[in-house]
């Protein structure tokens, strides 16, 4: 007798041939971040193989659960729509009402469900039929296939021209001065570290075995290092992880000087898009922008199958935004 393979069994064996899936979703990442027994996938198949797959993870807190992205996976639903943009739009909005039910159907009932899903989806019927409340976040891409040069304000290509008279760029693998730097970033505005440096360390070690990032710094003539810049990549995308910066060498533009030339090798490495990250503080909003980035909307949805729970948690969202 045979045993069937579960839906995470097979999604191991899928991803390990299937390079359009984003490094936040492989199982080595989420082994990793998450831990191996802490996430879960739910697949949507067709005649074609696999359509659709969602990530997510249980959270219990007291008497409640909470399905919400495994830790550190900004990226959690693949659609094979995503993939088909010469299709016709009839075509992809059928499969995602297809594929899009399928998957949500499959999520186990708890006190919350709450996700980030990606600006790919264009029917959002699917996710309201379901009874979820459907909120728009801002995040910002780039658009390494056009000519993004153009929008970039003009001042970026001064700042990083006089930051390069006194900086230059190397990688780096001084796992703890990113740390610190990373954690110092944060508390500048009121953050703590999402996680450990141990974690950090692990994670390190996978994203080197699987050749999927780099730590580049700046450092100037006295070997002091004026930022770092930690980015993960997939085949098609370079993503903006770890960020930081020294507050003492604020007005050496050194973030400028990294972003511009590592836009410049991905463009020349034929990656097809530099994503950041969101941003809760305005300021950081236009600094990203001003590298030519567009907005992007990602969709957070939530849905409720424990009143009480309801009850407390805009409770506490109303509180905490006083």
């Amino acid at each position: 007798m045979s045993l069937s393979l579960s839906d995470k069994d097979i999604y191991r064996e899928w991803c390990i041939n299937n390079d359009s899936i984003s490094v936040f979703m492989q199982p080595w990442f989420m082994d990793v971040a998450s831990g191996e027994d802490n996430w879960e996938v739910i697949l949507s198949k067709d005649k074609n193989g696999i359509a659709g797959a969602l990530i997510y993870a249980i959270q219990r807190k007291f008497f409640f659960t909470y399905c919400r992205n495994p830790s550190l996976s900004y990226v959690n639903l693949w659609l094979s729509s995503d993939n088909q943009p010469a299709k016709p739009t009839y075509k992809r909005l059928m499969l995602q009402s297809k594929v899009l039910p399928d998957l949500l159907n499959q999520v186990p009932v708890c006190s919350m469900h709450m996700q980030f899903y990606p600006y790919t989806i264009e029917n959002l019927f699917p996710i309201e039929k379901n009874k979820y409340t459907i909120e728009a976040v801002t995040h910002l891409k780039i658009d390494l296939q056009t000519d993004w040069r153009k929008d970039v304000k003009p001042s970026v290509w001064n700042n990083a021209k006089n930051a390069e008279k006194d900086l230059t760029i190397e990688t780096t693998t001084d796992l703890e001065k990113i740390y610190e730097l990373y954690a110092q970033t944060l508390k500048r505005f009121g953050k703590n570290p999402l996680f450990s440096f141990e974690k950090f360390t692990r994670l390190h070690t996978a994203i080197q075995l699987h050749k999927a990032g780099e730590c580049y710094q700046a450092v100037d003539k006295n070997g002091h290092v004026h930022a770092v810049l930690y980015l993960i990549w997939d085949k098609n995308s370079v993503y903006y992880w770890i960020p930081a910066s020294d507050e003492q060498f604020k007005g050496s533009n050194a973030m400028t000087f990294l972003l511009v030339k590592i836009l410049t090798d991905a463009t020349n490495k034929n990656f097809k898009q530099f994503y950041f990250k969101g941003s809760t503080h305005e300021s950081l909003l236009h600094f990203k922008a001003s590298f030519g980035a567009k907005t992007i909307i990602y969709y957070k949805v939530t849905r409720f199958s424990n009143i009480f729970f309801e009850f407390i948690y805009k409770t506490y969202k109303i509180l905490r935004n006083r």
